[in-house]
């Protein structure tokens, strides 16, 4: 996958793109990071990627904020239609209900960026033991 530039030209689909592209990252991360595969060495690996971990979690929260003020503004502009499920017909019920849960996403986000950042701090000050304990 090729990534999109972050200055655009942007499109629902180049979007969407970069979206499945976080999330196939995400699995690569998950993969790398597993014991012994190879991903991670020592303490100091755990340290820059906390830091780019934190990074991509502020910037998530950025983005959950603007798609709840999407949703709100294409409410506000009479725009936003619910043809079925618990929210046909009423969609000021599910621009409210969908902006709540954006908005505690956000506040996740923001608890995830700064608990990255704690243990990030904390790995600073870890290295790997060259010889074993007691010798």
């Amino acid at each position: 996958m090729d990534l999109v530039d972050p200055h655009g030209p942007h499109t629902p689909d180049s979007t969407r793109h970069a979206a499945a592209h976080l999330a196939e990252v995400m699995r690569v991360l998950a993969y790398a990071t597993q014991p012994a595969s190879g991903g991670v060495e020592e303490p100091a690996d755990v340290h820059e990627l906390l830091g780019e971990l934190k990074t991509a979690a502020r910037r998530l929260e950025q983005v959950i904020h603007q798609l709840a003020r999407h949703i709100t503004e294409e409410k506000a502009a009479g725009r936003l239609e619910v043809g079925h499920g618990p929210f046909a017909g009423d969609p000021a019920s599910a621009a409210s209900t969908t902006r709540g849960h954006l908005l505690r996403a956000a506040e996740l986000a923001e608890a995830l960026h700064n608990n990255l950042d704690r243990a990030r701090q904390v790995t600073a000050d870890m290295s790997t033991r060259r010889e074993p304990a007691g010798e």
